[in-house]
C-alpha cells in the first residue's frame, strides 16, 4: 500500500496508509525518535533525528536501521532524495552532503560555501539536478561532469530576497520572493517573467509531477504551471493561521496545522474549495507492547478531550481486523 508519512518531535514517526485505516506509530530501530525530517521515495524512506542520526527503511518504516553519518551530533537540517535513491542531507554546521544509495558512502558537495550561508536544497525531478539557495538569495546548481556549482545570474531582481524556488521542466524554474511576486526563469536562455500575487508565499513551493508547481500564502494555494500560468483557490478561514507544514501526496495537498491536525484536499486541474481531515490531535496512540503485535499486545491511547466515536484495529495492509472498543464516548485521559 501507499503511505503518507508525518515525522513528530515527541513521538517519532507515523504512518497512514491511502486506502485508510488510522495512523501507525513505527519506530521500531529508532533509539531516540525526536524526528527533525523525513524523505521518502519509492523504495525508500529515511528519518534524520535531533542528535543528528539517520536512519533508512526498506519496507515503509516496519523496521529502521542507522546509517553511518559524518554529522556526529551536529544538527540537520533539510534532507531531500533524488530519483535515484541518493540522500542529501544538509547540516548548517559542517555542510551538504551526498549519500549514495548504492555505494552507501558520503561526500561533501558544498566545500566552496560556508556551511551557515545554504539555505536549503532541491531536486529538479525532470533532469535529477541539485540545486541550492543561499541566504544572501543566490541560486547555485551542481554539475556533476565538473563536480562544481554554477551561479545562476539572478542580478534581474538582486534587491529582492528569495523564499523559495522549484522546477516547472527540466530548464524553467520557478521563484518566490519576499516582495509578493513570482518569477520564471529559463536556464537555457536566462530569461525572466514576473507575476505578482498580491501576497507574499509563506512555505516552501511542493513540487508536483506534471509540471506544476503549487505555492502557499496565508489565505490562498496556487497552482503554477509552465509560462507562469496558475490558478488559485482560498483557504477556509479558520485554517490559514494554523498551517505548519504541508505536503503533496498521491494526488493530494496535506496540510499540517496547529489544532485542526492533518487535512487533505485533491489535485485538479481546478484546486477544490473543500478540505477533508486526516487526522486530528484529540488522540495520541502510545507505543504498544509487545511490538510486534501478538494475541496479548496491550494498546494504549491518551484522549486530550472527550471525543465520541469507536476504536478498531487495522492491519498495516489498511483491512480491519476487529473493535477494541464500542463506547460510543471516550472520555479524556488513558484508556
Amino acid at each position: 500500500p501507499e503511505y503518507i508519512f508525518a515525522g513528530t518531535k515527541q513521538f517519532g514517526v507515523f504512518r497512514k496508509s491511502m486506502n485508510g485505516g488510522y495512523w501507525q506509530q513505527i519506530n521500531s530501530g529508532i533509539e531516540k525518535p525526536q524526528i527533525i525530517d523525513v524523505a521518502t521515495t519509492p523504495k525508500c524512506v529515511y528519518a534524520a533525528t535531533a542528535g543528528g542520526n539517520i536512519y533508512f527503511s526498506s519496507n515503509s518504516g516496519t523496521l529502521w536501521t542507522k546509517i553511518r553519518t559524518p554529522f556526529d551530533k551536529y544538527a540537520i537540517q533539510d534532507l531531500e532524495v533524488d530519483n535515484k535513491n541518493n540522500l542529501f542531507a544538509l547540516s548548517h554546521s559542517i555542510g551538504l552532503f551526498k549519500y549514495s544509495y548504492l555505494g552507501k558512502i558520503w561526500n561533501n558537495i558544498a566545500t566552496d560555501f560556508i556551511s551557515s550561508s545554504i539555505q536549503s536544497i532541491q531536486i529538479n525531478p525532470y533532469s535529477n539536478t541539485s540545486f541550492i539557495s543561499t541566504h544572501s538569495g543566490d541560486i547555485y546548481w551542481y554539475v556533476d561532469s565538473s563536480k562544481s556549482w554554477k551561479n545562476i545570474n539572478l542580478d534581474y531582481f538582486s534587491h529582492t530576497k528569495i523564499s523559495s524556488f522549484a522546477f516547472l521542466s527540466q530548464n524553467e524554474m520557478i521563484f518566490a520572493s519576499n516582495n509578493a511576486t513570482l518569477y520564471t526563469i529559463n536556464l537555457a536562455t536566462l530569461s525572466l517573467k514576473e507575476y505578482n500575487v498580491k501576497e507574499q508565499t509563506t512555505k516552501p513551493f511542493l513540487q508536483l509531477s506534471n509540471n506544476t508547481v503549487l505555492a502557499l500564502s496565508p489565505t490562498t494555494i496556487y497552482s503554477i504551471g509552465q509560462e507562469g500560468k496558475y490558478s488559485s483557490t482560498q483557504l477556509p478561514n479558520n485554517i490559514s493561521t494554523q498551517i505548519t507544514s504541508w505536503n503533496v501526496f498521491n494526488s493530494k495537498v496535506l496540510l499540517g496545522t496547529k489544532s485542526s491536525g492533518i487535512i487533505w484536499q485533491t489535485i485538479s486541474d481546478k484546486l477544490l474549495s473543500s478540505f477533508k481531515r486526516v487526522a486530528g490531535k484529540k488522540v495520541i496512540t502510545i507505543a504498544n507492547y509487545p511490538n510486534p503485535c501478538n494475541s496479548n499486545a496491550k494498546i494504549r491511547i491518551n484522549c486530550t478531550e472527550m471525543i465520541s466515536g469507536k476504536i478498531e484495529l487495522f492491519n498495516a495492509l489498511g483491512e480491519k481486523v476487529m473493535n477494541i472498543s464500542e463506547e460510543n464516548n471516550l472520555s479524556k485521559g488513558e484508556h
